[in-house]
């Protein structure tokens, strides 16, 4: 909806154990910390945002905002910066080249080793840390190169090779 949540935690209002809770919330609504108490997303998700922060009775230590544009910079760059894109771009990419190998390896072995499983176990478990850092931003935010479908791809085929090995 190219609105920006901004949520300003008021100072002083909240101890520690309780600026915990805040943070758990707002993470798991993707919301990520821009400055001290301060926390931005771009989700549409206000209504739930809301709903959480009065069940944990938080709402009276926060302000929230929804700006609809950046006066000075870009959307975009924002966020490559705020969620280190590019550094995911590149874990992505390194990901692709190791699941590549992998599975040029599989498709010529003849039976399915220990090696290979645990080679398919290590970059199994990488792509799921990546899947789980990779944030809920829309397409026009995220870097023309993402490279998200084409990891997801190669890992759907380095499933299927390793899978057909181990029937044979």
């Amino acid at each position: 909806d190219r609105t920006w949540r901004v949520l300003v935690l008021d100072r002083g209002v909240l101890d520690q154990a309780h600026q915990r809770k805040l943070r758990s919330i707002l993470e798991g609504l993707g919301f990520v910390p821009l400055a001290a108490g301060v926390f931005v997303s771009p989700q549409a998700a206000s209504e739930e945002v809301k709903k959480q922060l009065m069940e944990a009775n938080l709402d009276g230590a926060v302000t929230m905002v929804e700006p609809k544009r950046f006066v000075v910079g870009d959307d975009r760059a924002f966020a490559s910066r705020i969620w280190r894109l590019d550094e995911l771009v590149e874990r992505q990419r390194q990901l692709i080249s190791r699941s590549d190998k992998l599975l040029n390896v599989v498709r010529r072995a003849k039976t399915l080793t220990d090696q290979h499983k645990l080679a398919y176990n290590k970059v199994n478990f990488e792509w799921f840390r990546l899947l789980l850092e990779v944030p809920g931003l829309p397409l026009k935010l995220l870097p023309s190169d993402w490279p998200h479908l084409e990891a997801r791809t190669m890992m759907v085929k380095l499933g299927r090779a390793v899978r057909e090995l181990e029937e044979e």
